[in-house]
């Protein structure tokens, strides 16, 4: 009887759901249709972060009257003719996903005085209202850096007129 309680007991604790919590998602997934209005711009446009598991992130903004929706997908490219250059090769890949953070980066290799550069982009979860996002922009000649601050909204926009960012629009 001992042994028979003993191994109803295992077999109730080993089969409970363990799929409740998100302990195991990734951030994209954590944050799948959040929208985070970014508070503190240099660029002083308004502009809206939101994470999908299936994009890298789409970013909504709007200065005037100018109002477009991109999104950005892990994607490889060759031989981009962009800003009077011609890049070997363009990629937009995920470096790093965890529960609370997300880092992407944008590498290009250019060549006859085209520089190589990577742009890395840091989203980090602070608090269930607030969000970094750091922007690391790296080249032959130096780096840029700079953070600035997202609150959680209740609401955002539609995704369906978003396009893609695509080679001619490089992360940020």
């Amino acid at each position: 009887m001992k042994n028979l309680f003993f191994l109803t007991f295992i077999i109730l604790f080993s089969c409970s759901d363990s799929n409740d919590d998100n302990t195991n998602q990734l951030f994209r997934e954590v944050n799948n249709n959040t929208f985070w209005l970014n508070v503190q711009d240099e660029f002083n446009y308004g502009n809206i972060i939101s994470f999908s598991p299936d994009k890298l992130f789409y970013e909504f903004y709007q200065d005037g009257d100018f109002v477009e929706c991109l999104y950005w997908e892990e994607s490889n490219w060759t031989n981009v003719d962009y800003d009077g250059c011609v890049y070997e090769t363009v990629s937009y890949q995920v470096v790093n996903e965890s529960k609370t953070t997300l880092t992407v980066q944008d590498t290009t290799t250019g060549t006859n005085g085209c520089s190589n550069t990577t742009v890395t982009i840091i989203f980090e979860i602070i608090n269930e209202n607030t969000l970094t996002v750091k922007h690391i922009n790296t080249w032959s000649g130096g780096q840029d850096e700079f953070t600035v601050t997202g609150q959680r909204m209740n609401s955002g926009f539609s995704y369906g007129n978003c396009i893609d960012g695509g080679v001619n629009n490089y992360l940020w």
